[in-house]
C-alpha cells in the first residue's frame, strides 16, 4: 500500500506537488540518511523513436551525442537544452537514449512546445516524437540507500546501475520500468521512468524493500526491533526535494530561467551545451555569446550573512526578493531572488538562487538581499553547490 497519492497524469489539470507528507525536517534527515521517494506529476515523458532518432537529435539539441549512440556501450542519459533560433530555451530535457527508443524528460509545461516546434524540422528523417506522458510516470529515489533498495526491490535486467548519468533497465514482479542514475541533491539517486498503470505496484515494491509493512511510515524506529531497517525509505514532498537541489546547485527549469533566456544566462550552461559539436538551432547566437561577449545577467548562488547574527537566525529570502549591489555610489536593484530554502548542512542557513547583471554576477561580488525587512550581506559564489556528498 503507498504511504501517499501520486499525482494525477492526463486529467488536464495543472500537476499538484505534494508540498509535505510529514515535518519536513524529518524527511530531509531521512533522504540525507537513507532514501526518500517523491512524487514527479509536474515532469512529462516525450518518447521519440525511429533509427535515425539519435542522428536527429544530434542536429537539433546543444548537447553531443555522438559516441553514446544505442544500442552501443552503456545506455546513457545526457541533460540538454533546446533552443529556438533566437537561441532562447524553449526546454530543459533529459534524454535517455534506449536501445529502441529514446525517453526524453521535460517539465510538463514545455512538453508541448518541445515536440511542436522539434516536430516542425523532421522532413525525411526515419524519426517519430509524440508526449507519452499517459504511458510513463516519473519518480525520484534519492540518499544513499537508494541504489541498494532498488537491487532489493527490482531485478537488474540491462545497464550498470553504478555508473554515472547511465540508463538502467529493472523488472519488479514482471513490470519493467527505467532507472536513470541523476545526482538531482548532491548524493545518490535515480529517477523512475514507470509505466502509468503499474506506477503503485512499482511503489509498493520499493517500500517494502525499504522496510515498510503497512504502518505508520514516520513512526519512531526502534533499532532493537525484528525490522530495524523501517525507515531505509520514506516519502517526501517538494519542500525537502527542493531544499536539497538547491544546496546541490541545481537551477530549474521555469523557476530560476526559462523561455525568456539564453543557454548562458542558465549558469548551468556548461552542463548543457558542447561547443565542440556541429550545428544546431540556435548555435549561431550561443557560440558567438561564448566566443565574443557575455549574456545581461545570470543565474548565481550567493553567501548570505548579517554580521554576528548566528546563521540559523537569518531570516529566509523569498522568491522575487530584491538583490541590491553599489552602482554610482548608490545601492539600485540588480537582480531577484529565484528560489531559496534553509540549508541542514550548513546549520540552518538560508541559501538562494538569483538571476542577477552581469557585472555583478562574478565570483566574490558583494551584493544585499532583501529579507523579512532588512538586507542581507551576500558574496556571490564561485559555484552553485552549496553542498555534495563526499
Amino acid at each position: 500500500m503507498m504511504p501517499y497519492a501520486l499525482g494525477e497524469e492526463g486529467s488536464g489539470d495543472p500537476p499538484r506537488l505534494v508540498a509535505a507528507h510529514a515535518p519536513v525536517a524529518f524527511e530531509y534527515a531521512t533522504m540525507r540518511r537513507s532514501a526518500g521517494l517523491i512524487d514527479l506529476p509536474h515532469r512529462a515523458t516525450v518518447e521519440i523513436t525511429g533509427g535515425e532518432r539519435v542522428a536527429f537529435l544530434q542536429r537539433m539539441l546543444t548537447q553531443d551525442l555522438v559516441g553514446v549512440k544505442a544500442p552501443v556501450g552503456p545506455l546513457a542519459c545526457k541533460d540538454s537544452f533546446w533552443c529556438n533560433r533566437k537561441g532562447r530555451i524553449d526546454a530543459d530535457v533529459r534524454l535517455m537514449l534506449l536501445r529502441e527508443r529514446v525517453l526524453v524528460d521535460v517539465d510538463v509545461h514545455a512538453a508541448e512546445r518541445f515536440v511542436r516546434t522539434l516536430d516542425a524540422y523532421l522532413i525525411a528523417d526515419d524519426c517519430e516524437m509524440k508526449i507519452g506522458t499517459d504511458r510513463w510516470h516519473r519518480l525520484g529515489l534519492h540518499g544513499p540507500a537508494s541504489g541498494s533498495l532498488l537491487e532489493e526491490a527490482a531485478e537488474l535486467i540491462e545497464g550498470d546501475p553504478s555508473t554515472p548519468d547511465a540508463a538502467t533497465r529493472w523488472t519488479a514482479g514482471g513490470i519493467e520500468f527505467v532507472a536513470d542514475h541523476r545526482r538531482q541533491t548532491g548524493g545518490l539517486g535515480y529517477e523512475l521512468s514507470v509505466p502509468v498503470e503499474h506506477t503503485a505496484a512499482v511503489v509498493d515494491a520499493l517500500f517494502a524493500a525499504g522496510g515498510w509493512t503497512g504502518e505508520d511510515p514516520y513512526a519512531a524506529v526502534d533499532e532493537s526491533a525484528e525490522h530495524p531497517q523501517a525507515s531505509r525509505l520514506r516519502p517526501i514532498g517538494w519542500h525537502a526535494y527542493n531544499t536539497a537541489r538547491i544546496e546541490a546547485g541545481l537551477p530549474f527549469y521555469n523557476l530560476d530561467f526559462g523561455a525568456s533566456h539564453l543557454p548562458h544566462e542558465s549558469g548551468i550552461v556548461d552542463r548543457r551545451v558542447r561547443f565542440d559539436k556541429g550545428c544546431y538551432l540556435g548555435q549561431e547566437i550561443v557560440a558567438r555569446m561564448q566566443s565574443l561577449g557575455h549574456p545581461k545577467q545570470r543565474v548565481v548562488a550567493i553567501d548570505l550573512s548579517l554580521g554576528d547574527t548566528p546563521a540559523a537566525e537569518l531570516p529566509q529570502p523569498v522568491e522575487g526578493a530584491v538583490v541590491l549591489a553599489e552602482v554610482d555610489d548608490a545601492r539600485e536593484t540588480v537582480g531577484v531572488v529565484t528560489s531559496s530554502s534553509v540549508s541542514p548542512m550548513l546549520g540552518g542557513r538560508p541559501v538562494c538562487f538569483a538571476m542577477v547583471r552581469w557585472q555583478h554576477a562574478q565570483p566574490g561580488a558583494k551584493v544585499g538581499v532583501t529579507a523579512d525587512g532588512t538586507v542581507l550581506e551576500g558574496t556571490v559564489r564561485q559555484e552553485l553547490a552549496y553542498w555534495t556528498s563526499p
